[in-house]
């Protein structure tokens, strides 16, 4: 599965609330994924990486 970064770059989404929106996601379908092996974050600069640790820190 991959999980790109939405419209952060262009479109100026708030970065904070995507990567709530995909932690959200994620967590709520992770019962149904049963097959699932690998998830890739898709980002697009070094800068977005620490949102995602620090969100992974917190779970």
């Amino acid at each position: 599965m991959v999980i790109p970064e939405i419209s952060t770059g262009i479109f100026c989404y708030s970065k904070i609330n995507a990567v709530e929106l995909v932690f959200n996601t994620i967590l709520t379908e992770a019962e149904g994924l049963k097959h699932l092996q690998r998830l890739k974050f898709v980002l697009f600069r070094t800068e977005d990486l620490e949102f995602y640790k620090n969100r992974l820190a917190e779970i």
